[in-house]
Formats: structure tokens, sequence, C-alpha cells
């Protein structure tokens, strides 16, 4: 798991980074159920190039690194330059490492894999 003093791009508003990684891992022990996944916690890049990761899903040649975060309540979406907004408005945050993470693991992978992110973004207050 993460630990909650670890620098993070997205962080969470009003609960810690564990709260968030756990209420995630509750979302995600579900999937262990379908064949051949695995979900692995806290994925750290060898070269230390992005913060670890709550969570992993694998399945095959296909690898989905999960960032968890928890935000208030609105419409978020990320721009092409990584920044991220909330109802249009830049909130002071970046998909960057995660962007970062992606990149590292597709190429440490071997040729086939498929590695994509995504921000799973719990309510908060």
């Amino acid at each position: 798991m993460v630990a909650d003093g670890e620098h993070r791009s997205l962080r969470s508003i009003y609960a810690t980074t564990r709260q968030t990684a756990t209420r995630t891992a509750m979302l995600l022990a579900g999937l262990t159920d379908l064949p051949g996944v695995r979900i692995f916690q806290g994925i750290r890049t060898a070269d230390g190039s992005a913060p670890p990761l709550p969570h992993a899903v694998s399945r095959g040649r296909h690898l989905i690194l999960v960032e968890s975060v928890a935000w208030p309540g609105g419409w978020y979406g990320a721009a092409p330059d990584g920044r991220i907004h909330c109802d249009g408005v830049y909130i002071g945050r970046s998909i960057g490492p995660l962007s970062t993470a992606v990149n590292w693991w597709s190429r440490q992978l071997p040729g086939g894999h498929r590695v994509s992110a995504m921000v799973v973004v719990h309510p908060s207050r």
C-alpha cells in the first residue's frame, strides 16, 4: 500500500492517501473472481521516476495502473497537457507522473503488452 507522507501530484482533499487507496481496494476486490485477474498494491517504478501507485490490475497482456483520490463533487477531466480541470477550471493537479509511470511500464514489459491508467475519484465531504 502507499504511505500518507509521500509526495503525490494527485492528492486527496479531506482524506488521506491510505484512506482513498483502501476505498479503491474494496472496489477492485471483486475483480479477482474473474479468470486471470491479479491486483497489485503499492506499484513502484524501479527508477523512482514516479511515486508509487496504490494499485495495478493485470490480466493477460493488459496492465491498468490505478491512482485514487477523494475530491469534492464536480466534472473532472484531464487536458491534453495533463492538467486536471474540475468543471472547466484548472485545480492545480496534473496526471504527469501517472503518464510517466505508464510510459515506464510500457518500456519494461515485453512487446504486445498494453499499459493504461485510470484515476478513481471518490467523493469527499
